[in-house]
């Protein structure tokens, strides 16, 4: 019997299944913005639907510093397109052109704007990127302020069991 007892403790400690801080819980990431970048492509999600870059403009000017640095990412990220879309056109007005030095000098310089709008880019989504990071960080730390317990019943993958939020 004493066997058996230890066996099932044993057993039920074995199976339990202990996770922590769940991606979407309903406290902390309520307000909180998901940024994710999907084949070079910024998506942003808020209360699990996802927004557009102005949308997160908007909830960004609750927080001055964040919102300063929203700001900056989009001034920088409007020259990116401006300086893509100008490399662009030389590259596709180069094609029409038949002097051979011409067109080497055309496909450079093309060549190089371009470059440069990829990295314009990439400094723009990391300030775009930081800016929620810091609004994140500052609801996070308000929202963690009032403590707050709960334990109820959770369903999961192979069963039921005890869930504490904190």
């Amino acid at each position: 019997m004493k066997r058996f007892s230890i066996m099932l403790i044993f057993m039920t400690i074995l199976s339990l299944n202990v996770t922590s801080q769940d991606n979407f819980n309903e406290k902390t990431n309520q307000d909180t913005i998901l940024y994710k970048s999907i084949y070079c492509s910024p998506r942003f999600y808020h209360q699990g639907n996802q927004i557009k870059l102005r949308d997160v403009s908007k909830i960004l000017k609750a927080d001055s510093d964040a919102d300063r640095l929203m700001k900056s990412g989009k001034t920088i990220m409007t020259f990116g397109y401006i300086m893509a879309g100008t490399g662009g056109f030389i590259l596709g007005y180069n094609m029409n052109n038949n002097d051979p030095k011409l067109k080497k000098q055309n496909l450079t310089i093309g060549g190089v704007i371009v470059a440069g709008a990829f990295l314009v880019d990439i400094l723009a989504t990391k300030k775009i990127k930081s800016a929620i990071d810091l609004y994140n960080s500052n609801v996070k730390n308000k929202t963690t302020n009032d403590l707050s317990l709960s334990l109820g019943l959770s369903q999961y993958n192979n069963g039921i069991g005890l869930k504490l939020t904190f």
